[in-house]
């Protein structure tokens, strides 16, 4: 109730970031199916809990020997191989599509696509951690912050009325029943939380007490 009345904004930013989440783990478990099979990239990568960065970048390293032994210095893939730095693989320019006898390109271009979606899965996921914590912190904040008169407001129009109003909606069209018409009731009497009708009737009482001074009274 506190999160929606107080906090809507940061919790339709912890919903985008979980669907963010969602899509990029899926991307990453696609590539996975796809290339985990005996003939593909990824055979033979996995760890104790699926495949691991660290296997990856193994394998990236093996491929750049590789490369660096099979083509001479002066030709473009030695050239392509030999800037390779396994721990901004990912993120560092990268020619896609260089062909070779071997497929040692096609392999590592699967492996630098499994690496950036991984660390996007991550990158996600850690600020969607961030946000949740902050979220708490705020909460907790604005729990010791309440006092009875908001307390009693949070009550009576977060939860009270939108039973209230939820039990009208779905009433038949027919003569409403005792309970419909106590709630019907209850919804009007706490149309306003407390502070507003307070100020509501200062403003009428300000209001009253110059006319009567207008008139030479006084208020009582």
């Amino acid at each position: 109730m506190l999160i929606e009345r107080f906090f809507p904004d940061r919790k339709a930013k912890i919903d985008r970031l979980e669907a963010q989440h969602s899509r990029t783990e899926a991307d990453r478990m696609e590539l996975e199916e796809a290339e985990a099979g005996d003939d593909g990239a990824l055979a033979g990568l996995e760890g104790k809990s699926g495949i691991t960065k660290g296997n990856v970048e193994k394998r990236v390293t093996e491929l750049r020997e590789a490369v660096m032994r099979t083509f001479a210095s002066d030709t473009r893939q030695y050239r392509q191989a030999v800037d390779i730095r396994k721990r901004t693989f990912a993120t560092d320019p990268w020619p896609e599509g260089t062909e070779d006898p071997d497929g040692f390109f096609r392999e590592l271009d699967v492996l630098r696509d499994w690496l950036r979606r991984s660390g996007l899965t991550i990158r996600v996921k850690s600020h969607l951690a961030e946000e949740r914590d902050a979220l708490q912190h705020a909460l907790l904040s604005a729990y010791q912050s309440l006092d009875d008169d908001k307390s009693r407001d949070l009550l009576a129009e977060g939860k009270w009325l939108d039973v209230g109003r939820r039990a009208v909606a779905g009433a038949s069209l027919g003569a409403p029943g005792p309970r419909i018409s106590r709630v019907q009731t209850l919804d009007v009497r706490y149309a306003q939380p407390l502070p507003a009708l307070v100020q509501r009737s200062e403003r009428l009482r300000a209001r009253v007490s110059n006319h009567l001074l207008k008139m030479g009274q006084a208020w009582r």
